[in-house]
């Protein structure tokens, strides 16, 4: 039979064990904090990447479509100088 001495060291380990393995998960937690404010700030540069594409995009539709106003005139203008 256990004395009351060896019970308590046993308690005494398991409640040491257990501190171990809060402080385990502690920096667990920890790390996947970090990891997860990281990626958030890679979703956010992401989203600002995609919205200066998506103006750029816009940009050049605007400037496509100037050109080919100006082509439009251009051919018009030389089908009337050309002769038959």
């Amino acid at each position: 039979m256990e004395t009351a001495s060896e019970s308590l060291g046993h308690i005494v380990n398991s409640v040491q064990k257990t501190a171990d393995e809060i402080a385990q998960i502690a920096a667990s937690v920890e790390e996947q904090s970090a990891a997860s404010e990281e990626i958030a700030r890679n979703i956010e540069d992401i989203s600002h990447i995609a919205k200066k594409t998506q103006e750029s995009t816009e940009h050049l539709k605007r400037i496509f479509d100037e050109l080919n106003t100006l082509s439009q005139r251009l051919k018009m203008t030389i089908d009337e100088f050309k002769f038959e």
